[in-house]
């Protein structure tokens, strides 16, 4: 966990195991948690989950992603011939628009 919150993981896992995976599993997590039946489980734990892991998962998986691409891009200025920065672009454009929608979807 600490790896990744640094962004030391490589690109590639950091975006999509622990970025685009996180984000799938608390969405099916929330969506299995609509489906519930009364009783299942009570009204505070699920206010719980919502209010504070949630954002919690979802900053900790963005941010480590952010900081994969961030070393990414670096790493592909200081090579020598120069490498593409093309997927840490892509991965911050891809950040910022899942996190953007995933926030509007909260508010919804």
């Amino acid at each position: 966990m600490g790896r990744h919150w640094r962004g030391e993981n490589s690109l590639a896992y950091a975006f999509c195991f622990n970025y685009v995976v996180a984000v799938l599993i608390v969405h099916g997590f929330l969506e299995g948690l609509s489906f519930a039946g009364p009783g299942t489980l009570t009204a505070g734990v699920a206010v719980i989950l919502v209010i504070f892991l949630y954002p919690l998962a979802l900053a900790w998986s963005a941010v480590g992603a952010w900081r994969s691409a961030a070393t990414s891009i670096a790493d592909a200025r200081a090579a020598r011939p120069r490498q593409s920065a093309f997927w840490g672009y892509a991965a911050k454009v891809l950040i910022i628009y899942i996190s953007l929608v995933t926030f509007l979807d909260l508010l919804v």
